[in-house]
């Protein structure tokens, strides 16, 4: 990550935040992480105040910001779930941020956020490889992240190294033709470098699609695809589905053996504070929300995940095994909500 990298990224998220002169930006990310590294540079480059807070917490989240003055919050991964998962408070409104901007807000909780603490939401999208931010929304629609900034090129590909259709998915691929804006290379991996720099694009690994007006959305990673009954199912759209249920703080979905086949959905998801979760009982919720192959086979409720820095699930950590959790196929009656 080079000064020039760092110097784009804090453009880049004046663009997305909206932030003006005089403005105060709530910092819960660590300063190792890009979300935080990228804000670094912005009191450089306009006149802005940064609030820091030692980490993030949802119960204490808009306490802090409103205590720090604070008119835009940052988020990442299911930051605004969770804030969406606490109890009412006279805070909701009386915060005075005007802005939330980020990645990983889903269609479902976009007006959610905005009707419920009023604010403005900037959606972006891009990696700590393309100078962190690739693409900014308009804030008028949930669901999408944008066009691409003015130094990069977005292209949708298929597995041929093709571009695809409007409306088709494929890999988010970057080039840019601002020297410096993309990454030159993993430090001491050569393989990987070479996997992810092809032809002068970033292959991002993640799927997406391109609309006729070039708006982009993203539908997750491709690592994280899993292979059910011989159709391809998105961990991210899942989880994203599943955190809209009113009892769910968190969900994260992964891969387990099947007993026939390639593999089996396994769901793990923590309550609320002070609510239960009865797997039956969701399960039977989200069957008119996701295809029929979406469908978790497995449900294990757990207090809580382990998260990296950024508020990412530790997916490594959860257990592939199935032996005790809740089984669809195995249930002789379903549950009721």
């Amino acid at each position: 990550m080079t000064h020039r990298m760092l110097r784009i990224a804090a453009e880049a998220a004046i663009r997305v935040s909206r932030a003006d002169e005089g403005a105060v930006l709530f910092v819960w990310e660590a300063l190792h992480h890009i979300g935080g590294a990228q804000l670094l540079a912005l009191p450089i480059l306009l006149d802005v105040r940064l609030a820091l807070v030692s980490r993030f917490s949802a119960s204490r989240f808009w306490r802090q910001a409103a205590d720090a003055g604070a008119t835009h919050v940052h988020y990442l991964g299911g930051i605004l779930q969770m804030l969406l998962s606490q109890p009412a408070s006279d805070l909701d409104r009386s915060h005075g941020v005007r802005v939330a901007w980020g990645g990983g807000c889903p269609a479902g909780a976009f007006e959610a956020v905005r009707r419920r603490f009023g604010v403005e939401i900037y959606e972006c999208y891009g990696m700590t490889e393309t100078s962190s931010i690739a693409s900014v929304a308009d804030g008028t629609e949930g669901g999408v992240v944008g066009r691409a900034l003015p130094w990069f090129d977005i292209s949708i590909r298929n597995e041929d190294d093709e571009p695809v259709p409007a409306g088709e998915r494929g890999e988010i691929t970057i080039g840019s033709l601002l020297p410096g804006a993309i990454f030159r290379g993993y430090y001491r991996d050569e393989d990987a470098t070479r996997r992810a720099l092809q032809g002068g694009l970033m292959r991002t690994g993640d799927v997406g699609s391109l609309d006729e007006r070039g708006v982009l959305r993203f539908h997750g990673r491709l690592t994280e695809s899993l292979r059910c009954r011989g159709e391809n199912v998105s961990a991210w759209e899942v989880e994203h589905v599943v955190a809209e249920h009113p009892l769910v703080e968190e969900a994260a979905v992964v891969g387990v053996d099947a007993e026939v086949g390639e593999q089996e959905i396994k769901l793990f998801v923590t309550p609320v504070a002070g609510a239960g979760i009865d797997p039956g009982a969701l399960v039977d919720w989200l069957r008119p929300r996701l295809a029929k192959y979406q469908i978790p086979r497995y449900v294990e409720v757990v207090g809580s995940f382990e998260h990296t820095s950024s508020q990412r699930i530790r997916k490594h950590l959860l257990s592939r095994s199935v032996e005790g959790v809740w089984d669809r196929d195995r249930q002789p009656t379903p549950g009721i909500i």
